[in-house]
């Protein structure tokens, strides 16, 4: 995330006032009209590409876009077609897998539940589970997880993403998932690193609290979600469920990958971690609860857990967000993505606004493309935040540029090609369409995305490429 600069607020202030007549379609327009790359380079002006400019380059079929004020969903638009080829085109109110957005609105519905004094944050989770036992080892002999732990994602629990199945395909019980009772790919959930001493994303553990809210309450999980959140939001058109029911077929986009659609919607068992059917209105209609929430006008939720939730419990996690910021630029998040969607909420408490954002595409550009139209409304609303990155570019000797092409191979025998382009770089990983690279320095490159690449020198010129990204970092011995 990054601070908007003073030149692209005054943009905001020319382009998109609420005041103006009919002030909704006029947001909205300038909002998908100006979607902006993660980096503008500080000697240039802002690019400005429409959404459907964009949904063609990331190959992204629909989309669907909800802005979110003081009232809950401000504007709604849909863009594309349900599926690729087809005359069907998406609305607001198109179902869409949002994934893991199930993760947040599953824990918002326990913090009802620990409003209610029906559980407790910092409880053993073991007081709460019946038909299955978080697994006993030297991790969870030092410190018992607690749900405060798992809601955040720092009680160790392994199993990052959950499997899908086919419609057809025979499927296992939740607590045989847990107990490893699943394919072969797949070992039994358990953890793995002390409780509370690290952090790790893990659908596992979201399907522990699946389990967990079924044997304390007494409720399928569906229908527990539904009484504590998705009927008091009046998110009518939204429903956990293992799959796509016939009735709403014809109504939710279709899955695409790698351009294709997909052939059927895949089937969860784990709910919790991403079993959740929706609309971009109805997503809006939980990030303005959550707003509420935390201003402490919600009829749902305390504003003391809403802060609790809205807080950094390590690594950027609160209970069930991601989080940066406080106070006035205080900013929650949650993605959602696999089996050929993408999804993105945003939530701004202090000003009451926010964004949903729904894609039926699942790859790297269709990703990217959310945070384009969330950098639109940065720009437009004047966001302290979330806007682009505003820098400089360094001037090079050409023979300098010339020397750090070449093909550097990372331990997986994986490559990237550096070539020379005018007196800048581009680089490629593998076949892929190579990405123009911008000098902070001489060893410094980054990407419009915010790829950053470095160059380390050998004695004999450059020897090594550390990439990084949203996956980490990754270095690239150069080849002869």
């Amino acid at each position: 995330m990054a601070i908007l600069t003073t030149s692209l607020a005054c943009f905001a202030l020319a382009c998109a006032s609420r005041e103006r007549p009919n002030g909704a379609e006029v947001d909205a327009a300038v909002v998908l009209r100006h979607l902006s790359p993660g980096i503008v380079l500080a000697d240039e002006e802002r690019p400005a590409w429409t959404l459907v400019e964009r949904m063609a380059f990331a190959g992204a079929p629909g989309v669907a876009v909800t802005f979110v004020d003081s009232t809950g969903p401000a504007w709604s638009r849909g863009a594309g077609v349900l599926r690729l080829g087809s005359e069907p085109k998406v609305a607001p109110e198109t179902r869409f897998l949002v994934k893991s957005l199930a993760k947040p609105v599953t824990a918002f519905a326990t913090l009802r539940l620990v409003d209610q004094g029906v559980l407790e944050l910092d409880a053993p989770l073991d007081e709460y589970l019946e038909r299955w036992s978080v697994p006993d080892n030297e991790f969870t002999r030092a410190t018992a997880p607690t749900l405060r732990q798992l809601l955040a994602h720092r009680a160790g629990f392994t199993m990052w993403g959950v499997p899908s199945y086919a419609p057809d395909e025979e499927r296992p019980t939740l607590v045989e998932i847990l107990e490893g009772h699943v394919p072969e790919d797949y070992s039994p959930i358990t953890i793995d690193y002390q409780p509370g001493t690290d952090s790790r994303y893990s659908g596992g553990g979201y399907s522990v609290l699946q389990l967990l809210l079924e044997d304390v309450t007494g409720e399928s999980f569906p229908e527990l979600i539904r009484r504590l959140v998705l009927d008091p939001l009046d998110m009518d058109h939204s429903l956990f469920h293992a799959g796509v029911p016939d009735s709403l077929a014809e109504i939710t986009a279709t899955g695409h990958d790698d351009g294709e659609p997909l052939p059927h919607w895949d089937a969860l068992v784990q709910l919790a971690a991403g079993g959740l059917i929706s609309t971009a209105p109805d997503m809006a209609r939980f990030v303005a609860e959550v707003n509420r929430a935390w201003q402490g006008r919600s009829n749902l939720l305390s504003q003391a857990l809403a802060r609790e939730m809205l807080t950094d419990q390590g690594d950027g996690r609160g209970l069930g967000f991601e989080v940066e910021g406080a106070g006035d630029s205080l900013v929650f998040s949650h993605t959602g993505s696999g089996d050929g969607f993408r999804a993105l909420i945003v939530g701004l408490p202090s000003r009451s606004e926010g964004l949903a954002i729904l894609v039926n595409a699942d790859d790297a550009r269709a990703g990217e493309l959310r945070q384009e139209i969330v950098r639109a409304a940065a720009i437009s609303y004047g966001w302290p935040v979330l806007g682009p990155d505003v820098r400089a570019t360094a001037e090079l000797d050409a023979t300098w540029v010339e020397r750090l092409a070449g093909r550097y191979e990372y331990s997986d025998g994986s490559t990237t090609t550096v070539t020379r382009t005018g007196n800048g770089l581009q680089a490629a990983w593998g076949d892929a369409e190579p990405v123009r690279l911008f000098p902070t320095d001489s060893l410094r490159w980054f990407t419009r995305s915010g790829e950053e690449f470095t160059f380390e020198q050998g004695p004999d010129g450059p020897a090594a490429l550390v990439w990084s990204g949203d996956f980490g970092a990754f270095r690239a011995e150069r080849q002869p």
